[in-house]
């Protein structure tokens, strides 16, 4: 039987979770809103947690504005091409990446990637 457990804490650090305790794990529209530097740290934090062969689905959504502000939230621009190499980097594998899609009248970004 399987089950769902939902917890709450802050990124990048994520202190209340154990490490190798997640098969899988979904952060959703959540990256984006990191400063650049914690970016990193948060997905390494991510891959911690995982069990191993666990399954790390990320989604992102980023803005065109240039002031990094749209309906009042902050967006740090996410290479993308870039977090699959750092991924790489940490012998993670890069099972899909979908591209750009719209919602409404604004331009979003959305990639998933599925990380093992």
């Amino acid at each position: 039987m399987a089950y769902t457990y939902y917890h709450q804490d802050y990124l990048p650090d994520l202190t209340t979770l154990s490490e190798n305790s997640f098969d899988n794990i979904l952060c959703s529209a959540v990256l984006m809103h990191l400063n650049k530097n914690d970016v990193e740290k948060a997905c390494l934090r991510l891959l911690a947690l995982l069990k191993t062969n666990g399954v790390l689905i990320i989604t992102l959504r980023g803005t065109h504005q240039s002031d990094k502000r749209e309906n009042g939230k902050l967006y740090e621009e996410i290479d993308i091409k870039e977090l699959c190499q750092f991924f790489e980097q940490h012998h993670s594998t890069i099972l899909t990446l979908r591209g750009v899609s719209s919602f409404g009248h604004t331009p979003f970004l959305l990639a998933n990637m599925y990380l093992f």
